[in-house]
């Protein structure tokens, strides 16, 4: 059995927690941080934050990709998505129709090869990357 392990972008803050020791989701799927900084465990419940699980793959350059990870593939940005019980590379496009040279828009991760991926951001901390090339 493989570990689910997940990284956390604090919308507060606006920084990206990678200890997924310290956060904990109750039954009813609250998001519960514990704060270690005190003398004694403090449970706080945070509304602001955006849990990206890790997909159990690394790109080419050994890094682990998670869901909301912007890949380079095929000199294409794609993001990492989790839809119908599997993670996707989905296409960086302004519409959901085919792409012009009639690939499909997503492509399961499982198809690939993690030698033709490469992890260059994140949703969060690089915005930027999801414009168009």
């Amino acid at each position: 059995m493989r570990e689910i392990i997940f990284r956390i972008w604090n919308t507060k803050t606006n920084n990206m927690l990678y200890d997924s020791d310290f956060i904990y989701i109750n039954s009813t799927g609250e998001i519960i941080y514990v704060d270690w900084d005190s003398n004694r465990k403090k449970f706080i419940m945070l509304n602001n934050l955006k849990l990206m699980q890790f997909t159990g793959l690394k790109d080419k350059n050994d890094k682990e990709i998670y869901e909301g990870d912007i890949i380079d593939y095929d000199i294409e940005y794609w993001i990492i998505k989790f839809n119908e019980g599997a993670f996707h590379l989905y296409r960086i496009e302004e519409d959901d129709k085919l792409c012009a040279d009639d690939t499909p828009k997503s492509i399961g991760i499982w198809a690939m090869h993690n030698s033709d991926l490469e992890v260059i951001g994140n949703i969060y901390e690089n915005p930027e990357l999801l414009e168009k090339k």
